[in-house]
C-alpha cells in the first residue's frame, strides 16, 4: 500500500510527507483506505492536504508565476493529458514558432512543473508534465478556457500527428503485413516540419512505439470536441501504420472506439463504414475471426448503400480472408472474386495482386490446383505491374504452397527460397517467419528432418515475440509434424495439443482439423488404432463439411499412414 500511496503522489517529497500528515492525524485511517481515496484523479489533490499544507496551492503557486503563455501551456497540456511531449507540441498549442515554444517549456522546467524524460534519435528532448500538475492543470483548463480554444489547439496538434502519419504511410505503406487494401488513401503528406516529423521515417516503429498513446488520447480529445474527420483521419491511418509495424492492438480500439461515437454523432455516415471495415480487420488481426466477419459484413453493407466502390472491395477482400480462415471456403471464393472484379474495375493493380493472391489460396485449400495456378499467375502479374516487392514475394510463397501440395517439393523449396530471399531484402521478418516456416514443412516432407528444425525454431520464436497467435499455432503443428515424423512422440503430442488448442480457441476450422489428422497419427504410432480412427473420422467429416481438398485425399482410406 506505501508504494501506491507514493505512486500516486507522483514521487515528489511534499505530497508524500502530506500523505503521511495525513495518515498520522486520522489514526483510524488504514494505508489501504488512503491509497483508496488518492485512486480518484478528480479528487487527489483534495486529499493531499494536511493543515496549511496543501498541494494544490504550492502548484497553484508555481503557475500564477509563469508569464501568461506559460500558464496557457499548462493548461493546454493539462487538457490532454499526454504521457509525454516534444516541444512542438506547445508551439502548435499556443499556435506560435519552434523557438518561442522551447523557451516557454524551459521556463516550465525552470519553475519545476515540467520535467525531462529522454532525448530522441534526432536530439530532440522529450518533456512530461508532473501527474500531480498533470492533474491541476487540468482543473484549470476546465475553469478557464473556452470550448472554441481546445478545439482550435486540439486541431492544430491533431493535425500535426495527421501530417506525419500521412508521411509515414506513405513511406511503409507496401509494408501492410497482411495485404490489407486500404479503405482510404491517405492524404499526400504536405511538407512537414522536421520537429514535428522527428525519427518516424528513420525508425518508424520506434516513433509508432514511443507516440501511440498520445496519438489515442489525441483521437479522444479530437472526438470529444467534435472533431469528427480529424479523429477518423488519425485513426484510420494510425490503424494501417500498424497493421504494417505490430504495434499494440489495444491502443486501436481505444482510437477506433472515439473516433466511431464521433462519426455516429455527426451523421458521417462513410466514417462509420471505414472504421467498422477497419474494425473488422483489426479483428482478424487478433484471430477473432467470427467478429471480423460480422463487422465486415455490415461494412460491405454500409459502402454498398454509400456506392463506395472502393470501400466495398477493400472490405470484401479482408471478408474473404476471413472466410477462408475460418475454413468456409465457397464463402471466401465468392466474395474474393467480387473484390477482384472490383479492383480490376478500378485499375488498381496492387488491390488486384492481393485478391488474386487470397483467391489462388483458396482454391488450393478446395484442392482446385488449375484455378490456383491461373489466379496466382494473375496476382503476381498484377504485382509486379505495381512495382510491389511485397505482394510478389508474398504470391511466390503461395505458389509454393501449391507446388508442395502436388508433392512438386523441389519446385516448392525453389519457391520459398526465392520469396525468403526478397522477404529478407525487405526486412520484414513477420513474412521472413512465414516462409521460413512453409521452407521447414517442405524439407520435412523432402525427408531433410535436420534441416527442417533451425529455420522452423526460428519462426516459432518470431511468431511468439509477435503475439500472433494463429501463426504460432501453425508454427507448433508443423513442429509437431516433425517431431513425429523423427519418433519423438512425446514431443509431438505436446507441440500438436497445443496448437489445437490455440486453432480452438480461434474458431479456425480447418487447421484444427489438419491437426487432428496429424494427432490421429500420433495415435495410431502408439499402436491404438481405434482412437486413432475416432480421431480422423472426425477430421474427414470437418473437411467434408467444408470443401477442402484433404476430404478427396482421405475417403478413401480410414488410416492413412502418410
Amino acid at each position: 500500500m506505501a508504494a501506491d500511496i507514493v505512486a500516486s503522489c507522483g514521487q515528489l517529497p511534499l505530497a508524500v510527507r502530506v500523505a503521511g500528515a495525513r495518515l498520522a492525524t486520522r489514526r483510524q485511517w488504514t494505508p489501504r483506505l488512503l491509497a483508496s481515496r488518492l485512486t480518484d484523479e478528480r479528487h487527489r489533490l483534495d486529499e493531499l492536504s494536511a493543515g496549511d499544507q496543501r498541494i494544490r496551492a504550492s502548484i497553484e503557486l508555481s503557475v500564477h508565476g509563469l508569464e501568461p503563455a506559460g500558464q496557457t501551456a499548462i493548461r493546454r497540456l493539462g487538457h490532454l493529458g499526454l504521457p509525454d511531449f516534444r516541444s512542438w507540441v506547445v508551439a502548435y498549442a499556443l499556435d506560435v514558432d519552434i523557438d518561442v515554444a522551447e523557451q516557454v517549456v524551459e521556463h516550465l522546467v525552470d519553475h519545476h512543473l515540467v520535467d525531462y524524460t529522454f532525448v530522441d534519435d534526432t536530439g530532440q528532448v522529450r518533456y512530461r508534465l508532473h501527474d500531480l500538475v498533470r492533474i491541476y492543470a487540468k482543473e484549470e483548463a476546465d475553469r478557464r478556457e473556452s470550448q472554441a480554444d481546445f478545439a482550435a489547439s486540439t486541431a492544430r496538434i491533431v493535425g500535426g500527428w495527421a501530417a506525419v502519419l500521412n508521411v509515414l504511410w506513405e513511406h511503409i505503406g507496401d509494408n501492410v503485413y497482411s495485404g490489407a487494401i486500404p479503405v482510404t488513401t491517405p492524404a499526400m503528406g504536405d511538407d512537414v516540419a522536421p520537429e514535428v516529423l522527428g525519427t518516424a521515417l528513420i525508425d518508424p516503429r520506434g516513433w509508432l512505439d514511443i507516440e501511440q498513446a498520445s496519438l489515442v488520447l489525441g483521437v479522444e480529445r479530437a472526438a470529444e470536441l467534435g472533431l469528427h474527420e480529424l479523429a477518423l483521419a488519425v485513426a484510420s491511418v494510425l490503424c494501417m501504420s500498424t497493421y504494417a509495424l505490430n504495434n499494440v492492438q489495444d491502443l486501436w480500439d481505444r482510437a477506433h472506439g472515439a473516433a466511431m461515437t464521433a462519426a455516429h454523432a455527426a451523421g458521417n455516415a462513410r466514417g462509420e463504414a471505414i472504421l467498422l471495415a477497419e474494425l473488422g480487420q483489426l479483428r482478424y488481426e487478433q484471430d477473432r475471426f467470427a467478429d471480423a466477419r460480422q463487422h465486415l459484413t455490415d461494412a460491405v453493407e454500409r459502402f454498398r448503400e454509400l456506392h463506395d466502390r472502393r470501400g466495398e472491395a477493400s472490405a470484401l477482400s479482408a471478408l474473404g480472408l476471413a472466410c477462408r480462415d475460418q475454413g468456409c471456403l465457397p464463402e471466401a471464393e465468392h466474395f474474393l472474386s467480387r473484390a477482384a472484379a472490383v479492383c480490376r474495375d478500378l485499375a488498381d493493380d496492387r488491390a488486384t495482386g492481393h485478391c488474386q493472391r487470397l483467391l489462388g489460396s483458396v482454391h488450393l485449400e478446395r484442392g482446385d490446383f488449375e484455378a490456383a495456378d491461373t489466379a496466382l499467375a494473375d496476382g503476381l502479374a498484377a504485382y509486379r505491374r505495381a512495382g510491389s516487392r511485397r505482394g510478389e514475394a508474398l504470391t511466390l510463397r503461395t505458389i509454393g504452397l501449391t507446388y508442395r501440395a502436388r508433392g512438386r517439393l523441389a519446385d516448392a523449396e525453389e519457391a520459398f527460397t526465392g520469396a525468403l530471399a526478397m522477404f529478407r531484402q525487405l526486412e520484414d521478418a513477420s513474412l521472413t517467419a512465414l516462409c521460413l516456416r512453409g521452407l521447414a514443412k517442405t524439407y520435412i516432407r523432402m525427408g531433410r528432418l535436420d534441416e527442417a528444425r533451425e529455420p522452423l525454431e526460428t519462426a516459432l520464436a518470431t511468431h511468439r515475440s509477435e503475439r500472433d497467435g494463429w501463426a504460432e499455432a501453425m508454427a507448433l503443428r508443423t513442429m509437431g509434424e516433425l517431431e513425429l515424423v523423427a519418433g519423438r512422440l512425446d514431443a509431438a503430442e505436446k507441440c500438436l495439443t497445443s496448437a489445437l488448442d490455440m486453432f480452438r480457441a480461434q474458431g479456425a476450422t480447418l487447421c484444427r482439423a489438419r491437426t487432428q489428422r496429424d494427432l490421429a497419427r500420433l495415435v495410431l504410432a502408439r499402436g491404438d488404432e481405434t482412437t486413432a480412427r475416432a480421431i480422423l473420422l472426425e477430421a474427414i467429416e470437418t473437411f467434408r463439411t467444408y470443401g477442402s481438398r484433404e476430404y478427396g485425399e482421405l475417403k478413401a482410406a480410414v488410416i492413412p499412414l502418410q
